[in-house]
């Protein structure tokens, strides 16, 4: 049986009926390497297509890494989700805990690869509102790289490899490619799900800021559906100053499903990174 979401009834997100129907299913996508013990805070929002959403309606992601040695890195983050709906006088919302994320990375300064694994802890309690749901269901489609982070009663275990390399003139280009397994840990017959997680970014990289555009996409490897019902891809602008222990970052992604563009246009994101 593939993992689904718990549904709402008033269910109209493509998104969740994309991952229901087909099974589809801290760390930042692309973390930064710079040394020393970093927090940080991204608070992401999307801007749906239909009326009701009440405005904040977004997820924020509470992160930290820091160094063990020369070449690991401990890397943590907790989600919180928020959703709410108005229509005329009555009003619902829900503020959602999401599973949280404890891994390492581990990098030599003076090597372009990287590697990273971890587990995202199955601590996210069950909806039991619509309200509720409607909240898992928008903290899978604001940040879909990290959609296990929504779900309830499924342990994700995450490893990969990521190349990247910046030239003397600030020329950043870089790729990566791992597997997520996705186990349910409640209900009978219920099969763990297979994703390969991928992407591609390129842009600047200099002392003071951080330019960079991406393409990410997962593939569902366990299901025998077409490409387009398995897969979801989107496009991700970050700029980050990085000068100074406090460092603010802009995000806007843009989903490329065309499915996924009926629910939701776009996310945007603030982040704000403290370097210890």
């Amino acid at each position: 049986m593939p993992i689904r979401f718990s549904p709402r009834p008033t269910g109209v997100l493509a998104l969740a009926a994309l991952l229901g129907s087909s099974a589809l299913s801290a760390q930042q996508y692309w973390p930064d390497r710079g040394e020393g013990t970093v927090i940080r805070a991204d608070f992401l929002k999307p801007f749906f297509k239909e009326d009701g959403f009440q405005f904040l309606s977004g997820v924020v992601f509470l992160s930290g890494s820091g160094p063990v040695g020369r070449s690991v890195r401990i890397e943590a983050d907790v989600p919180l989700v928020r959703a709410g709906l108005s229509n005329g006088a009555l009003a619902e919302s829900s503020l959602r805990l999401g599973n949280p994320y404890a891994g390492v990375r581990i990098h030599q300064a003076d090597r372009p690869l990287s590697g990273y694994f971890g587990l995202r802890l199955p601590l996210a309690s069950e909806p039991q509102t619509a309200a509720a749901g409607l909240a898992m269901e928008v903290g899978a489609m604001t940040d879909p790289d990290r959609l296990e982070a929504f779900l309830s009663n499924v342990l994700t275990v995450r490893a990969g490899a990521e190349l990247r390399s910046v030239s003397p003139g600030g020329l950043l280009i870089g790729a990566k490619l791992g597997p997520s397994l996705l186990v349910p840990t409640k209900g009978e017959g219920a099969d763990p799900e297979l994703f390969a997680d991928y992407g591609v970014q390129a842009g600047y990289e200099g002392a003071a800021i951080r330019a960079t555009v991406g393409i990410t996409g997962r593939l569902l490897a366990t299901e025998d559906v077409s490409f387009a019902e398995r897969t979801f891809h989107s496009i991700t602008g970050v700029i980050e100053l990085r000068r100074g222990p406090v460092r603010p970052s802009l995000l806007f992604r843009m989903p490329l499903d065309s499915s996924v563009r009926e629910s939701h246009s776009a996310t945007v994101g603030f982040g704000m990174a403290i370097v210890l």
